[in-house]
């Protein structure tokens, strides 16, 4: 059930950011920022639905 509702956040965040990429308004500077802003949603949205699709597995790095 968790790993089904964390799919559904991490698709709902890419569509999102999907959204501010394709959003154009005109004005090239605010496309500018909600493109950087999409990006920044879409990256992390695609390795969680990776890793909740058990396709990619990240554990814990040791720093030591």
């Amino acid at each position: 059930m968790i790993a089904t509702l964390l799919f559904l956040f991490f698709v709902s965040i890419m569509i999102l950011g999907l959204f501010l990429i394709f959003k154009k308004s005109g004005n090239h500077d605010i496309d500018f920022i909600t493109n950087i802003l999409g990006w920044v949603l879409i990256i992390p949205s695609i390795l969680g639905i990776l890793q909740s699709l058990k396709i990619l597995w990240i554990s814990k790095l040791n720093f030591v």
